[in-house]
């Protein structure tokens, strides 16, 4: 069944009710449901869905980005272990208690940096998200990222979460650059793929939600049939790995002129007439080694070619200024 859920901030979301009621028809169908800072939608999705729907949710102001102030400070555990402890009573178990609609909280946001001092402050974090019933999205990594040489940390953060089998996850976000998802493959779409083969090597698999999805590095909407073609070609590759949860499309609301609510109607039908993926083995993806490039062939190795690292620090610089205004 198709992967396509959505990402919601404040703002308008004229027909998501509609979508709900649709799309709650087809049994098979597991929505993922992203909410930053306005919860409502959630509550919304768990009352139509029950358990079906994943609701992940993240703050805004403190936190929404990273602890860059705390990461400098020190890699001592038992410093960390402080941090963690504070971060989690001041600022998560009172929005966790206030809502239980979300089962999935994420404590930071595209903090493509500190990537050692992270996998040790979710280690020190879980305990008590597990302490209330509540689950962690880890690292939701800016698209482009998270580099090669961040996979030994974050697959042993991940086997560490793994044995605690309390539910947690990985999430990261895969925008297209300038123009479609299609097309910014496999440096930036579907990425995720290059990691995830080496969390199956490293026998570190943990669920993945693409929590950020979209055209245009998320500025804006791009039309009806570009964006139902886009999430057509995307959803393809996701229904094939048992991993992936399934991604949030940004965005309903008032985020730049990025607000997709037009296009609710035909995303819920392309919803509802995909239960199967199309075939494409064609095209091989998994492991990344080869992907078809305008009828050509590009070769891509585990570790990254030049071209790769290249586009990844591009899109990190951009993303980082992106960043900056995303924090509302």
């Amino acid at each position: 069944m198709s992967k396509i859920g959505l990402h919601l901030v404040f703002g308008s979301r004229t027909g998501y009710g509609d979508f709900l009621r649709e799309t709650v028809t087809s049994d098979n169908y597991h929505p993922v449901i992203k909410c930053v800072g306005d919860f409502a939608p959630a509550r919304q999705a768990k009352e139509v869905f029950g358990d079906r729907a994943l609701t992940i949710g993240r703050m805004t102001s403190y936190g929404w980005e990273g602890f860059d102030d705390y990461a400098s400070s020190g890699s001592d555990p038992m410093y960390i272990a402080s941090v963690a402890e504070y971060t989690f009573n001041t600022f998560y178990r009172p929005q966790i208690e206030a809502h239980p609609e979300i089962d999935v909280w994420e404590p930071s946001n595209e903090w493509s940096a500190y990537w050692e001092w992270q996998a040790l402050w979710y280690g020190a974090l879980s305990p008590f998200f597990i302490s209330v019933g509540a689950r962690m999205g880890i690292y939701a990594c800016s698209t482009g990222n998270p580099p090669d040489s961040a996979y030994p940390t974050i697959a042993r953060c991940a086997k560490l979460l793994q044995a605690q089998n309390a539910g947690h996850i990985l999430t990261l976000h895969e925008y297209g650059l300038y123009n479609g998802l299609k097309g910014s493959d496999p440096d930036l779409a579907l990425r995720y793929r290059r990691l995830y083969q080496y969390l199956i090597e490293q026998d570190a698999v943990i669920p993945l939600v693409l929590s950020e999805t979209g055209q245009g590095n998320g500025s804006q909407f791009v039309g009806v049939d570009a964006f139902i073609s886009d999430y057509e070609w995307y959803d393809d590759f996701l229904m094939r790995d048992d991993y992936v949860l399934g991604c949030a499309a940004w965005t309903l609301g008032n985020w730049a002129s990025a607000n997709f609510q037009q296009a609710l109607p035909a995303l819920a039908q392309y919803i509802l007439a995909h239960p199967q993926p199309i075939d494409l083995s064609h095209k091989s993806y998994l492991p990344l080694v080869q992907s078809n490039h305008n009828d050509g062939q590009q070769d891509v190795t585990l570790l990254g070619a030049s071209a790769s690292i290249l586009a990844g620090a591009t899109v990190f610089i951009i993303s980082r200024r992106m960043r900056k205004r995303k924090s509302t």
